[in-house]
C-alpha cells in the first residue's frame, strides 16, 4: 500500500481511538452534572447533543433538565 493509504489509515485509527475515549469519559460523568452542564445550553445546542449518542438523548429528555430551562 502506499504510503498516503497507511498515513490516512493511521490518522482514522488516531481518530477512531480519540473518539472512543470521549465517549468513556462520558459514560464516567454522572447524570446529574450532564443535567447541570446542559441547562447552560441554547435549545439549538442541547438538540444537536441529543443527536450524538444515545446517552445525551437520555440526558436530553430529563425532566429535570427541563425545569432548570424553565426556571431560568
Amino acid at each position: 500500500s502506499s504510503p498516503s493509504k497507511r498515513r490516512f489509515s493511521l490518522l482514522s485509527t488516531l481518530r477512531r481511538k480519540k473518539s472512543d475515549r470521549m465517549k468513556d469519559y462520558l459514560l464516567q460523568v454522572p447524570q446529574e452534572i450532564l443535567v447541570f452542564i446542559m441547562s447552560y445550553l441554547d435549545l439549538k445546542s442541547i438538540r444537536n447533543c441529543m443527536v450524538t449518542c444515545k446517552r445525551l438523548c437520555e440526558v436530553g429528555m430529563k425532566d429535570e433538565l427541563w425545569k432548570q430551562i424553565c426556571i431560568a
